[in-house]
């Protein structure tokens, strides 16, 4: 049987998609949503743009069967991670070699997106009976905590009717039932500015905050899941920033941490956690 959409139509597809910059920050998929929205509209497929905040577009798609059924929703993100500067092709131009895109996004996840629009496609231009309907999420702001995204069109009631969902996300093609929780974590410590000449004076919030950041990797957690590939919690610094000169004591040292959790922890806990440092 002749499949209704083909491997070019989606290589092709991806590759527009790599092209369209979505780096976040700063989050603007406005390009990028209106690529799919017009893909979704030429294709006869109920489709929009719900804004989460000025310049972050979310787009929604939907397929309904004939008849009460089941509701699948199929998300994925279209914003990416800041490409770096150790590439050696344009990350934005989607070149091909050896039968490989050479991209930023192209794997994280706009081959995904791609490929759920291809199975929305497919699905419609086949015109194959089904009974329930199909969701279709491509948010903008995974990248930084879903809050415009996924979290946004969830509190709009987009999507909360869904049995099943499916998260086109990298896995290596390994079906994963489930993802670690996430919280990130903003800490400020404060010292007392002088010259350097007299640090006796001032009190280092750098050397604060460096023992700090040894009596949270000290941390031992004794929680467990051994459904995800890291059964345990993680903690880890990701980001320090201190100082404003050569010559000052720094006053001021901040710091940010990147908690995952699993089942059973909540912000809470892991909040009272950190404060128990």
């Amino acid at each position: 049987m002749k499949s209704p959409i083909t491997k070019e139509e989606i290589l092709e597809l991806t590759r527009k998609l790599v092209r369209s910059p979505s780096v976040n920050p700063p989050g603007d998929t406005r390009h990028c949503a209106e690529i799919i929205l017009d893909k979704f509209k030429k294709e006869r497929i109920e489709a929009e743009i719900v804004e989460g905040k000025k310049g972050a577009s979310n787009v929604v798609a939907r397929l309904t069967g004939k008849g009460r059924g089941k509701v699948l929703l199929l998300n994925g993100h279209i914003d990416v991670v800041p490409p770096g500067e150790d590439w050696t092709v344009d990350p934005f131009r989607a070149e091909v070699r050896e039968n490989r895109i050479y991209g930023r996004g192209t794997s994280d996840m706009k081959s995904g997106i791609a490929s759920m629009m291809a199975a929305m496609i497919g699905l419609k231009r086949s015109g194959a009976p089904f009974q329930g309907e199909i969701i279709f999420m491509a948010i903008c702001d995974e990248e930084t905590g879903s809050e415009h995204g996924t979290v946004h069109l969830l509190k709009k009631g987009i999507g909360k009717s869904a049995d099943f969902a499916l998260v086109a996300e990298p896995t290596d093609l390994r079906v994963e039932l489930g993802n670690r929780g996430l919280r990130w974590v903003d800490i400020t410590v404060k010292g007392k500015a002088s010259h350097a000449g007299r640090p006796h004076l001032g009190i280092n919030a750098i050397s604060s905050g460096a023992r700090l950041v040894e009596a949270i990797h000290s941390l031992k957690f004794k929680n467990r899941n051994e459904a995800f590939d890291i059964p345990e919690p993680s903690l880890s610094v990701t980001m320090i920033h201190g100082g404003t000169k050569e010559n000052i004591i720094p006053d001021r040292c901040d710091l940010v941490l990147d908690r995952r959790m699993i089942p059973g922890e909540t912000t809470e806990t892991v909040t009272g956690e950190l404060r128990a440092v």
